[in-house]
């Protein structure tokens, strides 16, 4: 992270215990980092599972672009929270500038919506909340920290292969050519925006799901939904990734492979992509390209 000197922390969605954020803002200031948490990250809602009222949370968004010192955006945690921002974002303000902002899960909405907007770098990495966890206490956590800083590099090596955790092979259910940008999301917070206008246009792209604790029956609704309004007749291939605390590995498989069917490209499982770690992060400007043996490697345009 040496490219970038000034991160902000803020709080879109669900909050964070102050120790949890000091904590973070340390191992950020060991990566190099100076580190500034937003006025409302600690405010507190009515809304127990809110980090703020919606004008805070908004204030602390467009404040991370105003302030030009700022160059990279930590979202502390998921929860819920991030699509009631999405109609109040003033998205001319996000295109100024090409800030990564960094979180999942329920950071989902954000990056959908910049996505759609032309806005920003969304990137699909931990939040500080699982900074510990993910980039430390790990028994491969060197492979997530590997690709966290790929995913915010200025530029990569040519020829660089992503590679499953212990170098395992992908699981590929449908193999196919593809080459297009990746689109990272929990799948049902992808879902719940559907019928929205931040909802992301997914030609040429490759649509990476991943989701927790949520039963085989929902990942099931949720993937019929997407079938339905044309997703998988337009993105150019799926990636399934971690399913955490989401049923029986088998019957997750059985489910990814009967909608391989409706899916117009390459078909992959076990994409190390979610809410357990190791795991990789992806920079949603970049380009991921998929060969017919299964190999994927990141490419810069």
């Amino acid at each position: 992270m040496s490219a970038f000197k000034r991160a902000a922390l803020i709080a879109p969605a669900g909050g964070a215990d102050r120790e949890t954020v000091a904590a973070a803002v340390e191992m950020l200031k060991r990566a190099g980092l100076q580190a500034k948490v937003m006025p409302h990250v600690f405010s507190g809602a009515p809304e127990g599972y809110l980090a703020a009222d919606l004008k805070g949370r908004l204030q602390d968004l467009h404040g991370c672009w105003r302030d030009k010192s700022i160059d990279l955006i930590f979202c502390v945690r998921g929860g819920f929270g991030s699509a009631q921002l999405l109609p109040h974002i003033d998205w001319e303000l996000l295109r100024s500038r090409r800030i990564p902002l960094i979180g999942f899960s329920d950071i989902t909405a954000l990056h959908m919506g910049m996505l759609r907007k032309k806005a920003g770098i969304p990137v699909a990495a931990p939040m500080p909340v699982m900074f510990r966890e993910a980039l430390f206490d790990n028994t491969e956590s060197e492979y997530t920290r590997h690709f966290m800083r790929l995913a915010l590099a200025d530029r990569i090596p040519a020829g660089t292969e992503l590679t499953r955790p212990g170098k395992e092979e992908f699981n590929v259910i449908k193999p196919d050519y593809a080459l297009g940008q990746p689109v990272a999301a929990t799948l049902s917070v992808l879902v719940s925006l559907c019928g929205t206008p931040w909802f992301p246009k997914l030609r040429h792209k490759i649509l990476i799901l991943e989701d927790i604790n949520e039963p085989v029956y929902k990942l099931d609704r949720y993937l019929t939904q997407l079938a339905q309004c044309g997703v998988f007749a337009e993105c150019d291939a799926v990636f399934f990734g971690q399913f955490t605390a989401c049923g029986e590995e088998k019957d997750q498989y059985a489910l990814f492979s009967r909608f391989a069917e409706h899916i117009r490209g390459a078909v992959l499982a076990d994409f190390p992509f979610g809410h357990r770690f190791p795991g990789i992060s992806l920079n949603m400007r970049r380009h991921l390209r998929l060969e017919k043996n299964g190999k994927i490697f990141l490419i810069d345009t």
